[in-house]
């Protein structure tokens, strides 16, 4: 078996955290990765110091110490799957996919907002790097929103566009 064929076979085998089962997210799980989030029902194995480094609001809630002695209460110790602490994110999974493919992009694209996306994608995106405090996408993202919904900015277009086509 190839190297390649090992790590497709280890990226689809699903993994359980605390009795409950996710799968692998396809792209952002990285076999060497030391932090684990779950998101719904999905699980990205990411490097805390590049979302540390991205996002105030990762730095904040990972440095954040976890009791893990054994006179704590088991409830509140932190799970942790192959050595990696989890963490669960309440947040919809492809929103959260789709902010780790604008700060951990696959390739050197001009600009990781993908202006093809439809704008309830990139609202979400928009929400989501925001809660997270991740400026530069959320900027990226507003001018990509702009050129689709109209605002005070951009309303002279559409109006045309109204009296155009009259209802």
């Amino acid at each position: 078996m190839s190297d390649a064929d090992a790590a497709n076979t280890s990226q689809s085998t699903p993994i359980t955290v605390g009795g409950v089962t996710y799968e692998k997210h396809k792209t952002h799980w990285y076999p060497h990765g030391n932090m684990i989030f779950t998101v719904q029902d999905i699980a990205f194995r990411l490097f805390k110091s590049f979302l540390m480094r991205r996002s105030d609001v990762m730095a904040q809630m990972l440095t954040v110490s976890q009791p893990n002695d054994a006179s704590s209460n088991p409830q509140e110790q932190q799970q942790m799957f192959d050595g990696a602490p989890v963490v669960r994110l309440d947040d919809p999974v492809l929103d959260f996919a789709l902010l780790l493919d604008a700060i951990l992009p696959q390739t050197f694209a001009s600009s990781p907002v993908p202006s093809d996306s439809p704008w309830q994608r990139l609202l979400g995106l928009a929400q989501i790097a925001h809660k997270y405090g991740v400026n530069d996408i959320l900027t990226q993202t507003g001018i990509v929103l702009e050129g689709i919904i109209p605002t005070t900015k951009n309303l002279r277009g559409y109006n045309g566009l109204r009296n155009r086509f009259p209802q």
